[in-house]
Protein backbone atom coordinates (compact mmCIF):
# COMPACT_ATOMS: atom_id res chain seq x y z
CA UNK A 1 0.00 0.00 0.00
CA UNK A 2 1.40 3.36 -1.03
CA UNK A 3 0.91 6.52 1.05
CA UNK A 4 0.90 10.22 0.26
CA UNK A 5 3.68 12.20 1.90
CA UNK A 6 2.53 14.91 4.29
CA UNK A 7 3.46 17.56 1.70
CA UNK A 8 1.30 15.83 -0.90
CA UNK A 9 -1.55 15.49 1.56
CA UNK A 10 -1.30 19.17 2.44
CA UNK A 11 -1.38 20.12 -1.21
CA UNK A 12 -4.37 17.87 -1.71
CA UNK A 13 -6.23 19.62 1.04
CA UNK A 14 -5.11 23.09 -0.07
CA UNK A 15 -6.58 22.48 -3.46
CA UNK A 16 -9.64 20.88 -1.92
CA UNK A 17 -10.27 24.08 0.02
CA UNK A 18 -9.74 26.08 -3.15
CA UNK A 19 -12.46 24.24 -5.04
CA UNK A 20 -14.58 23.48 -1.97
CA UNK A 21 -14.29 19.75 -2.55
CA UNK A 22 -15.50 18.54 0.81
CA UNK A 23 -19.09 17.41 0.53
CA UNK A 24 -19.40 19.38 -2.68
CA UNK A 25 -20.23 18.84 -6.34
CA UNK A 26 -17.38 18.62 -8.83
CA UNK A 27 -17.77 21.56 -11.22
CA UNK A 28 -14.77 20.89 -13.47
CA UNK A 29 -15.83 20.26 -17.08
CA UNK A 30 -13.26 19.01 -19.57
CA UNK A 31 -13.68 18.48 -23.30
CA UNK A 32 -11.48 16.64 -25.77
CA UNK A 33 -9.85 19.94 -26.71
CA UNK A 34 -8.57 20.24 -23.12
CA UNK A 35 -6.63 16.98 -23.35
CA UNK A 36 -3.21 16.16 -24.73
CA UNK A 37 -3.01 12.73 -26.36
CA UNK A 38 0.22 10.79 -26.70
CA UNK A 39 -1.00 9.08 -29.88
CA UNK A 40 -3.68 9.53 -32.51
CA UNK A 41 -5.03 6.13 -31.51
CA UNK A 42 -5.56 7.25 -27.93
CA UNK A 43 -7.41 10.32 -29.18
CA UNK A 44 -9.55 8.16 -31.46
CA UNK A 45 -10.61 5.95 -28.54
CA UNK A 46 -11.50 8.97 -26.40
CA UNK A 47 -13.63 10.30 -29.26
CA UNK A 48 -15.78 7.17 -29.08
CA UNK A 49 -16.54 7.64 -25.36
CA UNK A 50 -20.29 7.91 -24.67
CA UNK A 51 -21.09 6.58 -28.16
CA UNK A 52 -22.32 3.18 -29.32
CA UNK A 53 -18.99 2.67 -31.05
CA UNK A 54 -16.91 2.58 -27.88
CA UNK A 55 -14.68 -0.47 -27.57
CA UNK A 56 -13.62 -0.73 -23.94
CA UNK A 57 -10.80 -3.17 -24.67
CA UNK A 58 -9.24 -0.69 -27.10
CA UNK A 59 -9.90 2.22 -24.72
CA UNK A 60 -8.09 0.35 -21.94
CA UNK A 61 -5.13 -0.39 -24.24
CA UNK A 62 -4.84 3.22 -25.46
CA UNK A 63 -3.02 4.48 -22.34
CA UNK A 64 0.26 2.98 -23.54
CA UNK A 65 1.85 5.04 -26.33
CA UNK A 66 4.03 2.10 -27.42
CA UNK A 67 1.12 -0.27 -28.10
CA UNK A 68 0.93 -0.79 -31.85
CA UNK A 69 -1.79 -2.28 -34.06
CA UNK A 70 -0.27 -5.76 -33.92
CA UNK A 71 -0.27 -5.72 -30.11
CA UNK A 72 -3.88 -4.59 -30.03
CA UNK A 73 -4.93 -7.27 -32.49
CA UNK A 74 -3.11 -9.91 -30.46
CA UNK A 75 -4.83 -8.73 -27.27
CA UNK A 76 -8.23 -8.91 -28.95
CA UNK A 77 -7.54 -12.40 -30.21
CA UNK A 78 -6.26 -13.60 -26.84
CA UNK A 79 -9.32 -12.26 -25.04
CA UNK A 80 -11.62 -14.05 -27.49
CA UNK A 81 -9.60 -17.24 -27.02
CA UNK A 82 -9.94 -17.10 -23.23
CA UNK A 83 -13.67 -16.34 -23.43
CA UNK A 84 -14.14 -19.29 -25.79
CA UNK A 85 -12.31 -21.57 -23.35
CA UNK A 86 -14.48 -20.37 -20.45
CA UNK A 87 -17.66 -20.96 -22.44
CA UNK A 88 -16.53 -24.48 -23.23
CA UNK A 89 -15.95 -25.25 -19.54
CA UNK A 90 -19.01 -23.58 -18.03
CA UNK A 91 -21.95 -25.83 -17.14
CA UNK A 92 -25.43 -24.23 -17.20
CA UNK A 93 -26.64 -26.92 -14.81
CA UNK A 94 -24.25 -25.80 -12.11
CA UNK A 95 -24.74 -22.70 -10.02
CA UNK A 96 -23.34 -19.35 -11.05
CA UNK A 97 -20.77 -19.49 -8.28
CA UNK A 98 -19.28 -22.65 -9.78
CA UNK A 99 -19.15 -21.09 -13.25
CA UNK A 100 -17.56 -17.92 -11.88
CA UNK A 101 -14.89 -20.18 -10.37
CA UNK A 102 -14.30 -21.59 -13.85
CA UNK A 103 -14.01 -18.04 -15.19
CA UNK A 104 -11.68 -16.97 -12.39
CA UNK A 105 -9.35 -19.92 -12.84
CA UNK A 106 -9.21 -19.56 -16.63
CA UNK A 107 -8.36 -15.87 -16.48
CA UNK A 108 -5.60 -16.45 -13.93
CA UNK A 109 -4.19 -19.48 -15.74
CA UNK A 110 -4.14 -17.79 -19.14
CA UNK A 111 -3.44 -14.15 -18.39
CA UNK A 112 -2.68 -13.12 -14.80
CA UNK A 113 0.80 -14.12 -13.64
CA UNK A 114 2.52 -11.32 -11.70
CA UNK A 115 1.21 -8.43 -9.59
CA UNK A 116 2.74 -4.93 -9.74
CA UNK A 117 1.48 -1.78 -8.04
CA UNK A 118 1.37 0.49 -11.10
CA UNK A 119 1.18 -1.17 -14.50
CA UNK A 120 -0.73 -0.38 -17.72
CA UNK A 121 -3.45 -2.70 -18.98
CA UNK A 122 -1.60 -3.98 -22.07
CA UNK A 123 1.00 -5.70 -19.87
CA UNK A 124 -1.59 -8.36 -19.07
CA UNK A 125 -1.35 -9.55 -22.67
CA UNK A 126 2.40 -8.99 -22.95
CA UNK A 127 3.72 -10.79 -19.88
CA UNK A 128 0.79 -11.33 -17.50
CA UNK A 129 1.64 -8.40 -15.21
CA UNK A 130 -1.40 -6.78 -13.60
CA UNK A 131 -2.79 -4.87 -10.63
CA UNK A 132 -6.25 -4.59 -9.12
CA UNK A 133 -7.38 -1.97 -11.61
CA UNK A 134 -6.20 -3.71 -14.78
CA UNK A 135 -7.36 -7.14 -13.58
CA UNK A 136 -10.79 -5.72 -12.74
CA UNK A 137 -11.00 -4.21 -16.23
CA UNK A 138 -10.12 -7.61 -17.70
CA UNK A 139 -12.75 -9.46 -15.62
CA UNK A 140 -15.37 -6.86 -16.62
CA UNK A 141 -14.57 -7.37 -20.31
CA UNK A 142 -14.89 -11.15 -19.91
CA UNK A 143 -18.17 -10.87 -17.98
CA UNK A 144 -19.57 -8.56 -20.66
CA UNK A 145 -18.79 -11.12 -23.36
CA UNK A 146 -20.38 -13.87 -21.29
CA UNK A 147 -23.48 -11.78 -20.62
CA UNK A 148 -23.08 -11.91 -16.84
CA UNK A 149 -24.10 -8.79 -14.94
CA UNK A 150 -21.68 -7.19 -12.53
CA UNK A 151 -20.86 -4.04 -10.64
CA UNK A 152 -17.42 -2.61 -9.98
CA UNK A 153 -16.69 -1.42 -6.46
CA UNK A 154 -14.18 1.37 -5.83
CA UNK A 155 -12.74 2.30 -2.46
CA UNK A 156 -9.84 4.66 -1.82
CA UNK A 157 -7.53 1.65 -1.51
CA UNK A 158 -8.93 -0.95 -3.87
CA UNK A 159 -11.19 -1.85 -6.77
CA UNK A 160 -12.96 -5.19 -7.32
CA UNK A 161 -16.06 -6.77 -8.91
CA UNK A 162 -19.27 -8.30 -7.72
CA UNK A 163 -20.85 -10.63 -10.26
CA UNK A 164 -24.67 -10.90 -10.33
CA UNK A 165 -24.98 -8.06 -7.77
CA UNK A 166 -28.78 -8.32 -7.61
CA UNK A 167 -28.75 -12.06 -6.83
CA UNK A 168 -25.79 -14.16 -5.73
CA UNK A 169 -23.39 -11.21 -5.26
CA UNK A 170 -20.24 -13.17 -6.03
CA UNK A 171 -17.09 -11.23 -5.20
CA UNK A 172 -14.20 -11.41 -7.68
CA UNK A 173 -10.99 -10.35 -5.94
CA UNK A 174 -8.03 -10.18 -8.30
CA UNK A 175 -5.39 -8.99 -5.83
CA UNK A 176 -4.61 -8.31 -2.21
CA UNK A 177 -7.14 -5.56 -1.38
CA UNK A 178 -4.48 -3.46 0.36
CA UNK A 179 -2.19 -3.05 -2.64
CA UNK A 180 -4.08 -1.68 -5.59
CA UNK A 181 -4.63 1.93 -4.69
CA UNK A 182 -3.09 4.82 -2.79
CA UNK A 183 -3.93 6.02 0.68
CA UNK A 184 -2.97 8.83 3.04
CA UNK A 185 -0.39 8.43 5.80
CA UNK A 186 -1.27 9.04 9.46
CA UNK A 187 0.66 12.31 9.42
CA UNK A 188 -1.17 13.29 6.27
CA UNK A 189 -4.52 12.53 7.90
CA UNK A 190 -3.67 14.78 10.87
CA UNK A 191 -2.62 17.60 8.52
CA UNK A 192 -5.79 17.27 6.45
CA UNK A 193 -8.09 17.35 9.47
CA UNK A 194 -6.23 20.36 10.89
CA UNK A 195 -6.71 22.28 7.65
CA UNK A 196 -10.32 21.16 7.39
CA UNK A 197 -10.94 22.90 10.71
CA UNK A 198 -8.93 26.00 9.76
CA UNK A 199 -10.73 26.20 6.43
CA UNK A 200 -14.09 25.92 8.26
CA UNK A 201 -15.00 22.85 6.23
CA UNK A 202 -15.84 21.14 9.50
CA UNK A 203 -16.74 22.67 12.85
CA UNK A 204 -14.60 22.44 15.97
CA UNK A 205 -17.43 20.50 17.59
CA UNK A 206 -17.40 17.90 14.79
CA UNK A 207 -13.61 17.64 15.08
CA UNK A 208 -13.86 17.04 18.81
CA UNK A 209 -16.55 14.40 18.38
CA UNK A 210 -14.75 12.27 15.75
CA UNK A 211 -11.38 10.70 15.20
CA UNK A 212 -9.16 11.65 12.29
CA UNK A 213 -9.93 8.36 10.58
CA UNK A 214 -13.68 8.90 10.99
CA UNK A 215 -13.43 12.31 9.40
CA UNK A 216 -11.27 10.97 6.55
CA UNK A 217 -13.78 8.15 6.03
CA UNK A 218 -16.65 10.62 6.01
CA UNK A 219 -15.17 13.05 3.54
CA UNK A 220 -12.78 10.90 1.50
CA UNK A 221 -13.31 7.15 1.95
CA UNK A 222 -16.58 6.44 0.23
CA UNK A 223 -17.23 3.09 -1.44
CA UNK A 224 -18.68 3.65 -4.89
CA UNK A 225 -20.30 1.63 -7.63
CA UNK A 226 -18.52 2.47 -10.88
CA UNK A 227 -18.77 1.37 -14.49
CA UNK A 228 -16.15 -0.14 -16.76
CA UNK A 229 -15.26 3.22 -18.32
CA UNK A 230 -14.61 4.64 -14.87
CA UNK A 231 -12.40 1.68 -14.00
CA UNK A 232 -10.40 2.37 -17.16
CA UNK A 233 -10.08 5.98 -15.98
CA UNK A 234 -8.39 4.73 -12.81
CA UNK A 235 -5.41 3.67 -14.95
CA UNK A 236 -4.85 7.34 -15.76
CA UNK A 237 -5.48 8.22 -12.12
CA UNK A 238 -2.72 5.86 -10.96
CA UNK A 239 -0.46 7.11 -13.75
CA UNK A 240 -1.04 10.65 -12.52
CA UNK A 241 -0.10 9.67 -8.98
CA UNK A 242 3.14 8.13 -10.24
CA UNK A 243 4.04 11.27 -12.20
CA UNK A 244 3.17 13.47 -9.23
CA UNK A 245 5.39 11.49 -6.88
CA UNK A 246 8.22 11.86 -9.40
CA UNK A 247 7.69 15.66 -9.46
CA UNK A 248 6.53 15.40 -13.09
CA UNK A 249 3.62 17.70 -12.44
CA UNK A 250 2.77 18.62 -16.03
CA UNK A 251 2.52 14.92 -16.93
CA UNK A 252 0.51 14.28 -13.77
CA UNK A 253 -1.99 16.96 -14.74
CA UNK A 254 -2.44 15.49 -18.22
CA UNK A 255 -3.04 12.01 -16.76
CA UNK A 256 -5.51 13.31 -14.17
CA UNK A 257 -7.34 15.33 -16.83
CA UNK A 258 -7.86 12.19 -18.92
CA UNK A 259 -8.96 10.32 -15.82
CA UNK A 260 -11.44 13.10 -15.05
CA UNK A 261 -12.76 13.14 -18.62
CA UNK A 262 -13.59 9.43 -18.37
CA UNK A 263 -14.63 9.58 -14.71
CA UNK A 264 -15.50 13.06 -13.37
CA UNK A 265 -14.62 12.99 -9.70
CA UNK A 266 -13.91 15.71 -7.20
CA UNK A 267 -10.84 13.95 -5.80
CA UNK A 268 -9.27 13.89 -9.26
CA UNK A 269 -10.01 17.60 -9.57
CA UNK A 270 -8.26 18.11 -6.24
CA UNK A 271 -5.20 16.22 -7.47
CA UNK A 272 -5.10 18.28 -10.66
CA UNK A 273 -5.09 21.38 -8.50
CA UNK A 274 -2.42 20.09 -6.12
CA UNK A 275 -0.09 19.55 -9.09
CA UNK A 276 -0.92 23.01 -10.42
CA UNK A 277 0.10 24.47 -7.07
CA UNK A 278 3.34 22.50 -7.25
CA UNK A 279 4.08 23.88 -10.71
CA UNK A 280 3.42 27.48 -9.79
CA UNK A 281 5.23 27.37 -6.48
CA UNK A 282 8.27 25.41 -7.59
CA UNK A 283 8.77 25.64 -11.34
CA UNK A 284 11.65 27.79 -12.55
CA UNK A 285 10.98 27.34 -16.26
CA UNK A 286 7.95 28.78 -17.98
CA UNK A 287 6.78 27.27 -21.25
CA UNK A 288 3.56 27.16 -23.21
CA UNK A 289 2.09 24.30 -21.14
CA UNK A 290 2.79 26.36 -18.01
CA UNK A 291 0.79 29.23 -19.46
CA UNK A 292 -2.03 26.91 -20.55
CA UNK A 293 -2.23 25.39 -17.07
CA UNK A 294 -2.65 28.89 -15.63
CA UNK A 295 -6.14 29.10 -17.10
CA UNK A 296 -7.10 25.84 -15.40
CA UNK A 297 -5.50 27.03 -12.16
CA UNK A 298 -7.66 30.18 -12.15
CA UNK A 299 -10.78 28.18 -12.96
CA UNK A 300 -10.28 25.81 -10.06
CA UNK A 301 -9.29 28.40 -7.48
CA UNK A 302 -11.72 31.24 -8.20
CA UNK A 303 -10.82 34.07 -5.79
CA UNK A 304 -8.20 32.09 -3.89
CA UNK A 305 -4.45 32.63 -4.07
CA UNK A 306 -4.64 35.94 -5.94
CA UNK A 307 -1.16 36.96 -4.84
CA UNK A 308 0.22 33.76 -6.31
CA UNK A 309 -1.74 34.36 -9.51
CA UNK A 310 -0.14 37.79 -9.81
CA UNK A 311 3.31 36.21 -9.52
CA UNK A 312 2.37 33.55 -12.08
CA UNK A 313 0.98 36.20 -14.39
CA UNK A 314 4.33 38.01 -14.33
CA UNK A 315 6.14 34.79 -15.25
CA UNK A 316 3.74 34.07 -18.09
CA UNK A 317 3.90 37.65 -19.32
CA UNK A 318 7.68 37.40 -19.45
CA UNK A 319 7.36 34.18 -21.41
CA UNK A 320 5.01 35.75 -23.95
CA UNK A 321 7.23 38.81 -24.23
CA UNK A 322 10.35 36.79 -25.01
CA UNK A 323 9.13 33.67 -26.79
CA UNK A 324 5.52 33.75 -27.85
CA UNK A 325 3.45 35.81 -30.27
CA UNK A 326 0.14 34.81 -28.72
CA UNK A 327 -0.77 38.09 -27.04
CA UNK A 328 -4.55 37.39 -27.15
CA UNK A 329 -4.04 34.51 -24.68
CA UNK A 330 -2.28 36.82 -22.27
CA UNK A 331 -5.12 39.32 -22.71
CA UNK A 332 -7.61 36.59 -21.85
CA UNK A 333 -5.63 35.66 -18.72
CA UNK A 334 -5.58 39.32 -17.65
CA UNK A 335 -9.33 39.70 -18.14
CA UNK A 336 -9.96 36.52 -16.15
CA UNK A 337 -7.88 37.85 -13.28
CA UNK A 338 -9.52 41.27 -13.36
CA UNK A 339 -12.93 39.59 -13.28
CA UNK A 340 -11.98 38.32 -9.81
CA UNK A 341 -12.14 41.97 -8.68
CA UNK A 342 -8.80 42.30 -6.90
CA UNK A 343 -8.00 45.48 -4.96
CA UNK A 344 -6.88 48.57 -6.89
CA UNK A 345 -3.16 48.07 -6.17
CA UNK A 346 -3.28 44.52 -7.55
CA UNK A 347 -5.28 45.69 -10.56
CA UNK A 348 -2.66 48.33 -11.33
CA UNK A 349 0.14 45.82 -10.95
CA UNK A 350 -1.53 43.36 -13.31
CA UNK A 351 -2.24 46.11 -15.84
CA UNK A 352 1.37 47.30 -15.69
CA UNK A 353 2.68 43.77 -16.27
CA UNK A 354 0.31 43.35 -19.19
CA UNK A 355 0.97 46.74 -20.82
CA UNK A 356 4.74 46.36 -20.51
CA UNK A 357 4.51 42.94 -22.16
CA UNK A 358 2.22 44.25 -24.90
CA UNK A 359 4.61 47.18 -25.48
CA UNK A 360 7.49 44.79 -26.05
CA UNK A 361 5.33 42.62 -28.32
CA UNK A 362 4.09 45.55 -30.44
CA UNK A 363 7.51 47.16 -30.67
CA UNK A 364 9.14 43.95 -31.90
CA UNK A 365 6.34 43.53 -34.45
CA UNK A 366 6.85 47.15 -35.62
CA UNK A 367 3.27 47.92 -34.61
CA UNK A 368 4.22 51.37 -33.34
CA UNK A 369 0.70 52.68 -32.95
CA UNK A 370 0.01 49.69 -30.66
CA UNK A 371 3.22 50.44 -28.77
CA UNK A 372 2.16 54.07 -28.23
CA UNK A 373 -1.20 52.91 -26.89
CA UNK A 374 0.60 50.60 -24.47
CA UNK A 375 2.79 53.51 -23.33
CA UNK A 376 -0.30 55.63 -22.85
CA UNK A 377 -1.73 52.95 -20.54
CA UNK A 378 1.55 52.73 -18.61
CA UNK A 379 1.68 56.51 -18.18
CA UNK A 380 -1.84 56.49 -16.76
CA UNK A 381 -0.83 53.80 -14.28
CA UNK A 382 2.48 55.41 -13.32
CA UNK A 383 2.46 59.09 -14.42
CA UNK A 384 5.64 60.05 -12.56
CA UNK A 385 7.84 57.49 -14.31
CA UNK A 386 10.17 59.64 -16.42
CA UNK A 387 11.42 56.61 -18.34
CA UNK A 388 8.19 56.57 -20.32
CA UNK A 389 9.06 59.87 -22.02
CA UNK A 390 12.25 58.36 -23.42
CA UNK A 391 10.28 55.27 -24.45
CA UNK A 392 7.75 57.40 -26.34
CA UNK A 393 10.55 59.17 -28.16
CA UNK A 394 12.20 55.84 -29.00
CA UNK A 395 8.97 54.41 -30.43
CA UNK A 396 8.36 57.52 -32.53
CA UNK A 397 11.96 57.52 -33.73
CA UNK A 398 11.67 53.88 -34.74
CA UNK A 399 8.32 54.55 -36.38
CA UNK A 400 9.58 57.40 -38.52
CA UNK A 401 12.67 55.41 -39.49
CA UNK A 402 10.53 52.42 -40.42
CA UNK A 403 7.79 54.29 -42.28
CA UNK A 404 9.85 57.16 -43.70
CA UNK A 405 8.59 60.57 -42.67
CA UNK A 406 8.80 61.78 -46.28
CA UNK A 407 6.99 58.75 -47.66
CA UNK A 408 4.51 57.80 -44.99
CA UNK A 409 2.80 54.48 -45.49
CA UNK A 410 1.11 52.66 -42.63
CA UNK A 411 2.51 49.14 -42.06
CA UNK A 412 -1.11 47.99 -41.71
CA UNK A 413 -2.09 49.27 -45.17
CA UNK A 414 -2.34 46.96 -48.13
CA UNK A 415 -3.30 49.64 -50.65
CA UNK A 416 -1.62 53.05 -50.75
CA UNK A 417 -4.67 54.51 -52.52
CA UNK A 418 -7.03 53.61 -49.72
CA UNK A 419 -7.42 57.20 -48.55
CA UNK A 420 -10.07 56.52 -45.93
CA UNK A 421 -7.94 53.89 -44.23
CA UNK A 422 -4.85 56.06 -44.43
CA UNK A 423 -6.66 59.03 -42.92
CA UNK A 424 -8.08 56.88 -40.14
CA UNK A 425 -4.62 55.55 -39.31
CA UNK A 426 -3.12 59.06 -39.30
CA UNK A 427 -5.93 60.38 -37.14
CA UNK A 428 -5.26 57.62 -34.61
CA UNK A 429 -1.55 58.23 -34.23
CA UNK A 430 -1.94 62.00 -34.24
CA UNK A 431 -4.59 61.77 -31.53
CA UNK A 432 -2.37 59.53 -29.39
CA UNK A 433 0.55 61.96 -29.68
CA UNK A 434 -1.73 64.82 -28.63
CA UNK A 435 -3.02 62.83 -25.65
CA UNK A 436 0.51 61.96 -24.52
CA UNK A 437 1.15 65.68 -24.09
CA UNK A 438 4.44 66.36 -22.31
CA UNK A 439 5.48 62.76 -22.85
CA UNK A 440 5.61 63.38 -26.60
CA UNK A 441 7.21 66.84 -26.83
CA UNK A 442 10.45 65.67 -28.40
CA UNK A 443 11.42 67.13 -31.79
CA UNK A 444 10.72 63.79 -33.46
CA UNK A 445 7.25 63.55 -31.97
CA UNK A 446 6.38 67.12 -32.90
CA UNK A 447 7.68 66.64 -36.43
CA UNK A 448 5.71 63.42 -36.87
CA UNK A 449 2.57 65.07 -35.57
CA UNK A 450 3.06 68.00 -37.94
CA UNK A 451 3.69 65.65 -40.84
CA UNK A 452 0.49 63.72 -40.18
CA UNK A 453 -1.46 66.97 -39.96
CA UNK A 454 0.05 68.02 -43.30
CA UNK A 455 -1.14 64.75 -44.83
CA UNK A 456 -4.63 65.40 -43.50
CA UNK A 457 -4.46 68.90 -44.95
CA UNK A 458 -3.51 67.44 -48.32
CA UNK A 459 -6.57 65.19 -48.13
CA UNK A 460 -8.78 68.18 -47.37
CA UNK A 461 -7.27 70.04 -50.36
CA UNK A 462 -8.13 67.14 -52.65
CA UNK A 463 -11.72 67.32 -51.40
CA UNK A 464 -11.80 71.12 -51.91
CA UNK A 465 -12.54 71.46 -48.21
CA UNK A 466 -10.71 74.72 -47.67
CA UNK A 467 -12.52 75.54 -44.44
CA UNK A 468 -10.89 72.43 -42.91
CA UNK A 469 -7.58 73.41 -44.49
CA UNK A 470 -7.75 76.85 -42.89
CA UNK A 471 -8.62 75.45 -39.45
CA UNK A 472 -5.89 72.84 -39.54
CA UNK A 473 -3.18 75.24 -40.73
CA UNK A 474 -4.16 77.69 -37.99
CA UNK A 475 -3.70 74.95 -35.41
CA UNK A 476 -0.43 73.83 -36.98
CA UNK A 477 0.95 77.39 -36.94
CA UNK A 478 -0.05 77.85 -33.31
CA UNK A 479 1.70 74.60 -32.31
CA UNK A 480 4.81 75.59 -34.26
CA UNK A 481 5.02 78.93 -32.49
CA UNK A 482 4.25 77.37 -29.10
CA UNK A 483 7.13 74.94 -29.63
CA UNK A 484 9.57 77.81 -30.12
CA UNK A 485 9.61 77.99 -33.92
CA UNK A 486 13.01 76.29 -34.09
CA UNK A 487 12.24 72.67 -34.95
CA UNK A 488 13.79 72.16 -38.37
CA UNK A 489 11.59 69.15 -39.18
CA UNK A 490 8.45 71.04 -38.20
CA UNK A 491 9.62 73.93 -40.37
CA UNK A 492 10.13 71.58 -43.28
CA UNK A 493 6.64 70.10 -42.90
CA UNK A 494 4.97 73.50 -42.48
CA UNK A 495 6.81 74.82 -45.51
CA UNK A 496 5.42 71.90 -47.51
CA UNK A 497 1.89 72.70 -46.34
CA UNK A 498 2.14 76.30 -47.57
CA UNK A 499 3.47 75.08 -50.92
CA UNK A 500 0.72 72.46 -51.21
CA UNK A 501 -2.14 74.84 -50.45
CA UNK A 502 -0.70 77.51 -52.72
CA UNK A 503 -0.23 74.94 -55.50
CA UNK A 504 -3.80 73.70 -55.14
CA UNK A 505 -5.17 77.22 -55.60
CA UNK A 506 -2.75 77.83 -58.48
CA UNK A 507 -4.00 74.74 -60.36
CA UNK A 508 -7.55 76.06 -60.05
CA UNK A 509 -6.53 79.42 -61.50
CA UNK A 510 -7.00 81.18 -58.17
CA UNK A 511 -3.69 83.05 -58.30
CA UNK A 512 -4.58 85.62 -55.64
CA UNK A 513 -5.28 82.91 -53.07
CA UNK A 514 -2.15 81.09 -54.18
CA UNK A 515 0.04 84.15 -53.58
CA UNK A 516 -1.72 84.87 -50.27
CA UNK A 517 -0.73 81.46 -48.92
CA UNK A 518 2.88 81.91 -50.01
CA UNK A 519 3.07 85.30 -48.30
CA UNK A 520 1.54 83.79 -45.19
CA UNK A 521 4.24 81.13 -45.24
CA UNK A 522 7.04 83.69 -45.77
CA UNK A 523 5.74 85.65 -42.79
CA UNK A 524 5.88 82.62 -40.49
CA UNK A 525 9.00 81.10 -42.06
CA UNK A 526 11.09 84.13 -43.10
CA UNK A 527 14.12 81.97 -43.90
CA UNK A 528 12.27 79.74 -46.40
CA UNK A 529 13.98 80.13 -49.74
CA UNK A 530 11.57 77.78 -51.50
CA UNK A 531 8.53 79.87 -50.55
CA UNK A 532 10.26 83.07 -51.65
CA UNK A 533 11.32 81.51 -54.96
CA UNK A 534 7.85 80.23 -55.70
CA UNK A 535 6.29 83.60 -54.83
CA UNK A 536 8.66 85.42 -57.17
CA UNK A 537 7.66 82.99 -59.91
CA UNK A 538 3.93 83.78 -59.66
CA UNK A 539 3.75 87.27 -58.14
CA UNK A 540 2.89 88.86 -61.47
CA UNK A 541 -0.04 86.53 -62.17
Amino acid sequence: MKTYTIKYALLLLCCSIGVNTMAAVDTLKLSLSNLYFATDYEKLQFETVDTKGVDYLQLALAIDSNTDAATREAATAKLEEVVAEIKSKMNPKKGLDKNIKVLYDAVHENLLRKYELVVPFHRIFKDGTYNCVTATILYALVLDKLGISYTIKETPEHVFLIAAPDKERIYIESTDPTKGFYTISDEGKKAIVKLMVEGKLISKEERAAKTEQQLIDQYFNEEKDIKLQQAIALQYYNQGITHGDAQEHEKAIESFKKSHFLYPDIKTTALINSNLFSIFYDASVVDNSYAENFKLFMLLNNNKALDLKQEIFLKIATYYSEKSDDLPKLTAYLNTLLALKPDSATQNSLQQIYSATALSHHYIKKDYIGALLDLENLIKLEPKNIRYKAAVDDVIKSFTSYSGIDNFISPEMEDEDDEAKLMQYMDSISTIIERLGAYSDSPKAKALHSFIVSMKIEGAIQRDDYATVEAMVNKMEAEYKANGANNKQEQYVLEGVYNDVSGAYYKRGKYKESKTWLLRGIKNLPDSESLKLKYNQIKNY
